[in-house]
């Protein structure tokens, strides 16, 4: 076998390897390229007099869990486009909110919010409110519970009206009268 035929093999094989990592890279989820998955916002809707939770989808390209999180949260804060307010969603929270902080610790999602989040609205209107925060930000199976915080302090109590308890964790199960659908 000629040198230069040799080498043409070798260059085969050499690139034959390196189309396999690529392969097995990308399988991995190692690529680098930009993901695209699908969130959810969680706005309300009132009918029967009663308010429930309807998951919107919307488009995120964050690839950690907290990228994801934040994302969704600012999502919700923008609240609905106009075509989801003619289909009767609204936002309970106030359009003024400012999102401070978020981190994802042991399956906690930590969200320090301006003093806007508690602003305005009755006893229902905080319920609703903290049910919108709480399943937007457990829609991931990595994330179950919500430390609420307001300008990095903890509250005992969320609102003026001082009915609901934010001093623990919250969770879906804490809000179950919202939301009759399944998990996104």
């Amino acid at each position: 076998m000629k040198t230069s035929e040799k080498v043409v093999i070798w260059s085969l094989l050499g690139l034959l390897v390196v189309l396999i990592a690529a392969w097995a890279t990308y399988k991995k989820g190692w690529w680098s390229l930009p993901a695209s998955r699908e969130i959810y916002v969680y706005f309300v809707r009132h009918s029967r007099n009663e308010a429930e939770l309807v998951p919107v989808r919307r488009k995120s390209s964050g690839r950690s869990l907290q990228q994801r999180v934040r994302l969704a949260v600012g999502e919700l804060i923008a609240g609905p486009t106009e075509e989801e307010k003619k289909e009767g969603l609204y936002n309970a929270v106030p359009a003024a909110t400012r999102l401070l902080d978020c981190r994802v610790e042991n399956g906690t999602v930590w969200l320090d919010f301006s003093a806007e989040v508690e602003e305005g609205g009755g006893t229902q209107d905080m319920e609703e409110r903290l049910a919108q925060i709480v399943f937007t930000a457990t829609q991931f199976d990595e994330a179950s519970q919500v430390q609420l915080l307001i300008e990095g302090k903890t509250l005992k109590y969320f609102g003026g009206e001082g009915i609901t308890e934010v001093e623990h964790p919250l969770k879906r199960r804490d809000f179950a009268g919202f939301y009759s659908g399944g998990k996104p």
